[in-house]
């Protein structure tokens, strides 16, 4: 009750705007953690994105610790990386020269600050065909990444890239905006339901400051998960925002949240979906290897939209915000 009263005590937000607030239990609006003020049916995209979410702060870093403040010195560790490590960040720009390639056993980048805001990795466009050493912002080919408290921006294609068989990679506290392609992209194996197993993201934002992206012959090809193959992901507390493609796209209908290709045991929980043509799909294809999706559970998740975001041809079109396609046994509870 007092989280609700004292979101009454903002300024007068559309009763969507109290949903929010009170569905991501936050102490007043003025953290409201999708980082929009809703004034009459319009939602405000702040400046620099969304709000950093409400995570709880981690635990101190253990083990080998490398301690970078530039640029070349992060490249430098990323090099000379050992299984078990963490590369801590100092607040600051890091403009990349190269993506950063994780190639050791349970290797965790880090900001050293406790927000999603204070380290930016930035990339050069997400338009940007000149994209050089920097296609993707951190690529992963091992098992164990964490990736905590820090920013990615303007990549040309994935912002993370989880390579088949980079089991148990974790995404918390991170703030990524505007990539070309996939924001989150867990690549499928060499046979059907192979991939990358295990996979956690909480507490992360996924976010268009403006438009999707317009790379020539595949406008609007993007998602916020892709997951390829992949068994027993875990998808909760995120923030999913103006994944919304313009009606001349060449892909229209690509969901948020996508699971697919023999994936199974997905669990999508709690997050909030602001103005997305499609929120999440366990499976998207009738695929004669095996099914699409096989269980899992989608659940207390919210979905927003504003007024006026479909054309009426899109309307006419469109299907659900929610797909359980070729996905036996799947639950969906309360959203």
């Amino acid at each position: 009750m007092g989280r609700y009263s004292a979101c009454r005590k903002r300024q007068r937000w559309q009763r969507v705007g109290y949903a929010v607030c009170i569905y991501l239990n936050l102490v007043s609006c003025n953290t409201y953690v999708a980082g929009s003020r809703m004034h009459d049916t319009n939602i405000e995209v702040l400046e620099a994105g969304s709000k950093c979410l409400p995570a709880p702060e981690l635990a101190a870093p253990r083990g080998a610790i490398i301690k970078v403040a530039t640029e070349p010195e992060l490249q430098a560790a990323v090099s000379k990386l050992q299984d078990n490590t963490t590369i801590l960040l100092s607040p600051g720009d890091y403009v990349l020269t190269n993506t950063l390639n994780i190639r050791k056993k349970n290797v965790t980048l880090r900001g050293s600050e406790h927000s999603c805001d204070a380290v930016r990795l930035i990339g050069r466009g997400m338009n940007n065909s000149n994209y050089g050493n920097v296609p993707h912002g951190i690529y992963s080919n091992s098992v164990g990444t964490k990736i905590q408290n820090l920013s990615i921006r303007d990549v040309y294609h994935h912002a993370i890239t989880l390579n088949h068989g980079s089991n148990a990679p974790h995404i918390y506290n991170v703030k990524l905006l505007d990539s070309g392609e996939q924001f989150i992209k867990a690549n499928p194996g060499p046979n059907f339901g192979e991939g990358t197993d295990n996979g956690v993201v909480e507490f992360t934002i996924m976010e268009y400051l403006d438009k999707t992206p317009n790379h020539s012959g595949s406008v609007g090809y993007t998602n916020g998960v892709d997951v390829h193959g992949g068994t027993d992901w875990i998808i909760r507390k995120n923030l999913f925002k103006n994944f919304h493609t313009p009606d001349n796209a060449d892909f229209l209908w690509n969901p948020a949240v996508l699971i697919w290709r023999g994936s199974e045991g997905t669990l999508t929980e709690g997050n909030v979906f602001i103005d997305v043509t499609r929120a999440i799909a366990y499976g998207l294809e009738d695929d004669e290897n095996g099914k699409s999706h096989v269980g899992g559970i989608i659940r207390n998740n919210m979905i927003v939209y504003s007024d006026g975001l479909f054309s009426h041809s899109r309307k006419a079109a469109s299907d659900g915000a929610i797909l359980v396609w070729d996905s036996p046994k799947t639950k969906v509870y309360h959203n």
